[in-house]
């Protein structure tokens, strides 16, 4: 494997806050550098060895390769059979490419990632670096809020603001949040500090939960703090929203979520309890308000006026208004065609429908919407959906079976002798790790369907290919000298 390559994708997570420093406007700037760098991975890579590409030996198994071709041909004949629905134009046509270009990369950058992480070693590496960026961004949300609270100043706008001045080409206001008593360290949105620490957090919550020495359960614990309390001072009620289901799903379920299934049995109880709490969870949201942020509270009061009254409000919270009618324009798109949506890049249309007859006058941002869940059901319909949340579902399977079938070696092992104590405790590592990445992949998961306001970013894609694979049997021989030698453990 090239080294060279392997650092560049190190180098592309650390990079991956970049993406929201906004140093772009129309099409114009720096727009994802972490995906330059994952693109030269791959070309050095393939290029000097004119290499075979093995998407099989990518993705660890026919079953993703066959969920991800399914889910292309669904969007495809979602994208062609827009064609026929009335409004189409050659607007909606460079929305629609423009749309599929960014699923593409989604699903290329997942199948690089994937392929680099050709063993255990490196999929720890590449946890960890995500985990460490995490903390570095909750850091410095919390430097943010003292130092604005001590000197009166925000050290961090004027540094990103003075990059922007001196760009040769326009780029969006840099925003300074913390006038509103939000905080977000050196990322544009109080919103994007949740892309990072939701997932990390569920990764070291699964950690907290699997590790049995008193230190390392002091040293999360402190780290698991830390990102509840930079993603209480950016107040996104999204992302505390999530928080709080994490934490109801460890109760549920204390070694978090181990497989797919599990998750989804678990979520669903979540789910169908806090539909039912959501009514007297609102009455007593409204009750004790004065005790929230005041863009938490507003938002919550919105919403329940909403609820009570099933009536829109001009001047209520525009994200709120936003997401209210997003749903109500998922619902027109799905009456058209509930199968396969309406066509990539065409929410817009549903939404202007929508908000016409509900008489809202917020439309939709650049990025059209702020949430991916009821984008997707709107353009690529249920299947369109159901299949792009299956292809995490096999990837999950891939490294259950790789670690059942690891147990299965050292079980064959006598109990009493010293390699089945070390292969035993080579299971116990790789089997926490596994739970780590998957807990985050399906934590970030969740934070997107929730709240990405495009179909993916970079956060996601990498996430996933640093999932256990599989394939990975290959690499760690089946001769117990050779797989300890080989993970050096």
């Amino acid at each position: 494997m090239n080294n060279l390559s392997i650092r560049l994708l190190r180098l592309s997570i650390y990079t991956s806050p970049l993406m929201a420093f906004s140093f772009f406007a129309a099409g114009k700037g720096l727009i994802q550098p972490s995906l330059f760098l994952i693109i030269a991975a791959f070309l050095f890579n393939y290029i000097p060895s004119k290499k075979k590409i093995s998407l099989k030996q990518s993705l660890g198994s026919n079953s993703s390769l066959q969920m991800i071709f399914l889910f292309l041909f669904i969007i495809t004949i979602s994208t062609i059979t827009s064609f026929l629905v009335p409004g189409f134009n050659f607007v909606s046509l460079y929305k629609s490419i423009g749309v599929l270009v960014s699923l593409i990369a989604f699903l290329g950058v997942y199948s690089i990632i994937s392929y680099f992480n050709e063993g255990p070693e490196i999929a720890k590496t590449f946890i960890r670096d995500f985990i460490t960026v995490s903390t570095v961004i909750s850091i410095l949300v919390v430097v943010e809020f003292l130092f604005v609270k001590l000197t009166g100043r925000n050290y961090f706008y004027y540094l990103i603001k003075g990059v922007h001045d001196y760009l040769p080409y326009p780029s969006i206001p840099w925003k300074d949040i913390s006038i509103h008593d939000r905080y977000k360290g050196i990322l544009t949105e109080p919103g994007d500090v949740g892309n990072y620490i939701i997932p990390a957090f569920s990764a070291l919550l699964s950690k907290f939960f699997f590790c049995s020495q008193r230190r390392t359960k002091i040293t999360t614990g402190l780290i698991l703090l830390l990102y509840g309390y930079a993603i209480f001072l950016s107040a996104s009620v999204t992302s505390i929203f999530l928080l709080l289901i994490i934490f109801l799903l460890v109760i549920f379920r204390n070694r978090v979520f181990y497989s797919f299934k599990e998750f989804l049995i678990v979520f669903s109880m979540v789910s169908v309890s806090f539909y039912f709490s959501l009514s007297f969870a609102l009455d007593l949201a409204l009750k004790y308000k004065n005790i929230f942020h005041v863009s938490i509270a507003s938002r919550i009061e919105d919403l329940a006026n909403f609820f009570i009254t099933q009536q829109y409000d001009n001047y209520s919270n525009l994200s709120v208004q936003v997401i209210l009618n997003s749903y109500n324009s998922t619902v027109v798109a799905l009456q058209k065609n509930p199968l396969f949506g309406t066509g990539l890049g065409n929410f817009s249309i549903s939404y202007d429908l929508a908000a016409s007859a509900n008489f809202i006058e917020t439309r939709l941002n650049s990025n059209d919407g702020y949430s991916m869940l009821l984008r997707m059901l709107a353009e690529v319909g249920v299947l369109g959906l159901v299949v792009f949340i299956f292809i995490f579902s096999t990837r999950f399977s891939q490294g259950r079976k790789f670690l059942k079938r690891l147990k299965g070696t050292f079980r064959m092992l006598s109990n009493t002798s010293e390699k089945y104590k070390q292969v035993s405790k080579i299971y116990s590592e790789l089997e926490q790790h596994s739970l780590m990445i998957n807990a985050a992949v399906i934590a970030c998961l969740l934070n997107a369907l929730l709240n990405y306001p495009t179909y993916w970013n970079v956060v996601l894609p990498m996430l996933l290919g640093s999932c256990y694979k599989l394939s990975y049997s290959k690499t760690v021989a089946f001769d117990i000298d050779k797989k300890l030698e080989q993970l050096k453990i």
